[in-house]
């Protein structure tokens, strides 16, 4: 892949600004470049490497298991960076990340790091750590409201098992209702059985 000559090149990315167009070529000379296919796993979920990546050109999809069933939680474009938890916090990946279609990613290590400059690194870590915060606090709010969507199902379901089960003919208030349902005159009752024998001539 062609490394930018200038700020305006053509894999400039929007959040490399700030990055001096010497510290730019420092990077791209060091920083491996790796493209994917379509449905090619970049992350897995649960790894333990300490690599980051920012998406050049493509897109990835972010999936995560929650309990029985895997789940798309982000699409990830152009200028999205990646993989900042497991590097910053030293953790185990939190989510895959998958290509939606054929994209390219530059791979960013501790060795990659280590061989910036000063100020770049403390971009790039600066950037890191606010980017993993974000990230964490999403997935956060995310389990929480799955969580809370599955304490008011496991509660309706409860509920519906009760009520089920309720007899509401030995209800007392059921019982109070129909003790003040006026009564039919005797005359009334009479005429409502002929009616409804099947013998009565219409």
């Amino acid at each position: 892949m062609e490394k930018p000559k200038t700020k305006e090149g053509k894999h400039q990315i929007p959040s490399f600004q700030g990055l001096t167009e010497a510290e730019l070529k420092r990077l791209y000379s060091l920083a491996r470049i790796s493209k994917l296919q379509a449905d090619e796993v970049l992350i897995r979920e649960g790894d333990t490497d300490q690599t980051f990546y920012i998406v050049l050109d493509g897109q990835l999809r972010v999936v995560k298991q929650f309990q029985d069933r895997e789940e798309t939680i982000a699409t990830l474009g152009k200028d999205s960076w990646i993989g900042e938890i497991a590097f910053t916090r030293k953790i185990p990946r939190t989510a895959s990340a998958i290509a939606d279609k054929p994209s390219a990613v530059m791979v960013i290590d501790k060795a990659t790091l280590d061989a910036l400059e000063e100020k770049t690194q403390l971009f790039f870590f600066k950037r890191l750590n606010d980017l993993a915060f974000e990230r964490i606090r999403s997935l956060e709010l995310r389990q929480r409201d799955l969580a809370g969507k599955n304490k008011r199902l496991q509660e309706n379901l409860v509920l519906g098992r009760i009520q089920s089960k309720v007899d509401y003919g030995r209800s007392e208030t059921v019982q109070a209702l129909l003790k003040k349902i006026p009564k039919l005159p005797v005359f009334a009752s009479s005429l409502a059985t002929r009616l409804l024998d099947e013998e009565v001539p219409a």
